[in-house]
């Protein structure tokens, strides 16, 4: 039984293109372990744009969930399990359409279309094999529902009966999608920076505009379109028969979507400030922002109304708000947590946890944000992270091929190495240098000061997990099913094979190797004389991903404790061997 009640809506969403927005903070100079525990979360106006606005999020920490499916793990032989953090009910949260009190939702990044139940509990809808990375949403006046495929660049349609096809390809950078009458109009940022439209069956391709400045979340109403364009903080109303525009609101702090209310209100999301605005769909000129209406958590992505109640999705939590009535109290109707693990670090009493999307703090069982796209300044999409010698945060970003480099102190991010192929997991070397996976190539790679790199070893099998244990490095071949070991100098050395995907390595105080298995749900230790015994069974890992693996992030404390901060579900668990 829904609370939604019916409603047509169109949607969209936004982009992945990092703002260049400000928002202040800095860090007094403390000690390293104590620096994320010291940080102002009061912000300054004259510092660099940080962490004072990202961690404001710790009024988003999240709850205890209780309606996420996860597999269960059991604890084998002398091994126990302690729950530091649930797992996620959703696994992203990117975008959301309703029609008729039917409120479905996306998760690109393990590719799911999902319907929210009224109590906030999530049903599953089977989606085509070839439909990679759903991420926005849009009904048509009939109840045809089309998706954009963010990972493929591709359109694709549902019809009632609930058969599926692909009505367009070729749309790299897909930022946004809605329906207008018998037109499809999606937009795309990044590679294209374009409006397209499509009839209904995806034939008479046009492109509307090019060169905008990131469009995303654009919404068709009243025969025109209404764009918020990322990059130059406005919103911009375009008519497709003509082309003429006119900018209705400006100085936004990073608008990534123009919604329409059941009322007929047109607000535009802030992701920056958490603000819903007000707009004037009939305004001449941009006189400002636009009024604010509402204010939730910094992160927001997408809005859907449904009858008396409004669902806003953060995608930075994977959460759902549902204000009921509009403008009204705020519940919870979704919990966020953490997206998709890629990548841990430890710092004093703090884990870091690279989700995707943000790099996120858990701390005495709550989770808030360090960074964010959108939410820092050129902070871009991270994999791994690792603690450099200088006590700063190096981060992997796949997609982009680069390492960058976050300063915890100033909180200044700077590239760090490029020219990368897919790099994915980071180590620090004895020598205090980082060293990279670059998983694209089969290499595994030495980072110098200023970010020259050079080979440690080559033709490895798409190496994941990398760990450095004194002069040796370990790193895991998921498609080979062993774990290798690096010396420079010498040929690499199997220490373990016969495995099923491994793509999660630490090493205990006693030169033991422990191995996280994607393909078993498994977690063993290998001790240096040989001998293999499993710990866990039963795990989520999550499935394997493309176009290359991505490791399972797992430490070792000293105290003899794993962490293990699962891709599958997004839980974190303490494993006591």
């Amino acid at each position: 039984m829904s609370l939604f009640r019916p409603v047509r809506m169109h949607r969209g969403w936004r982009s992945q293109q990092s703002s260049a927005a400000n928002t202040g903070a800095v860090c007094g100079p403390v000690a390293l372990a104590l620096v994320l525990a010291s940080c102002s979360l009061a912000g300054n106006a004259d510092a660099p744009d940080l962490l004072a606005r990202a961690l404001a999020a710790r009024e988003h920490a999240r709850p205890a969930l209780g309606k996420a499916t996860a597999a269960t793990p059991v604890a084998l032989g002398s091994a126990s399990l302690e729950e530091r953090l649930a797992p996620s009910a959703l696994r992203g949260a990117d975008g959301i359409a309703c029609r008729e009190g039917q409120a479905l939702v996306t998760e690109a990044a393990v590719d799911r279309l999902r319907e929210i139940r009224a109590d906030g509990s999530l049903i599953e809808l089977p989606l085509p094999r070839e439909l990679e990375g759903p991420s926005y949403l849009a009904f048509a006046e009939d109840g045809t529902l089309f998706v954009a495929a963010g990972r493929s660049g591709s359109l694709w349609r549902r019809a009632i009966s609930g058969e599926w096809s692909e009505i367009a390809r070729g749309l790299p950078g897909l930022s946004g999608l809605s329906i207008g009458g018998d037109h499809v109009y999606v937009s795309q940022c990044l590679v294209e920076d374009a409006i397209t439209e499509f009839a209904l069956d995806g034939s008479g391709r046009r492109r509307l505009a090019n060169n905008l400045g990131c469009p995303t979340g654009l919404l068709a109403h009243s025969g025109e379109l209404f764009i918020a364009l990322v990059e130059r903080g406005v919103v911009l109303r375009l008519n497709p028969r003509d082309g003429r525009r006119t900018e209705i609101a400006s100085g936004l702090a990073v608008p990534v979507a123009v919604r329409r209310i059941s009322q007929g209100e047109l607000v535009v999301l802030e992701t920056q400030t958490g603000l819903l605005r007000a707009l004037d769909p009939t305004a001449t000129s941009a006189a400002g922002p636009g009024l604010a209406v509402a204010k939730l958590a910094p992160g927001l992505s997408d809005l859907a109304s449904c009858g008396k109640s409004v669902l806003v999705i953060n995608s930075l939590w994977a959460s759902i708000k549902m204000i009921r009535p509009w403008p009204g109290d705020v519940r919870t109707l979704v919990a966020g947590g953490l997206l998709v693990p890629q990548g841990a670090a430890l710092i004093g009493r703090s884990l870091l946890i690279s989700d995707g999307k943000s790099i996120k703090r858990l701390e005495n069982g709550q989770l808030t944000i360090l960074a964010a796209q959108h939410l820092t300044k050129d902070f871009p999409p991270p994999s791994s992270i690792a603690v450099g010698g200088d006590g700063a945060i190096y981060i992997s970003v796949a997609e982009r091929g680069e390492v960058i480099r976050l300063d915890l102190l100033s909180g200044k991010v700077t590239p760090f190495s490029s020219s990368l192929r897919w790099p994915t997991s980071l180590a620090r070397f004895w020598t205090g240098e980082m060293v990279v996976a670059e998983t694209g190539t089969g290499k595994v790679l030495r980072l110098g000061p200023t970010g020259e790199w050079w080979p440690v070893a080559h033709a490895l099998l798409s190496p994941v997990g990398l760990i450095a244990d004194g002069g040796r490095l370990l790193v895991a071949e998921p498609t080979g099913g062993r774990v290798i070991s690096l010396r420079e100098g010498r040929s690499p050395l199997s220490v373990a094979s016969g495995l099923a995907q491994p793509a999660g390595l630490a090493i205990g105080t006693a030169k033991q190797i422990y191995i996280a298995e994607r393909g078993t749900g498994e977690i063993s230790v290998r001790q240096s004389a040989g001998s293999v015994r499993r710990l866990v069974t039963g795990l989520d890992l999550g499935k394997a991903s493309r176009p290359y693996p991505r490791e399972i992030p797992l430490l070792a404390v000293p105290d003899g404790t794993l962490l293990l901060a699962s891709p599958g579900d997004g839980s974190v668990l303490a494993i006591r061997p």
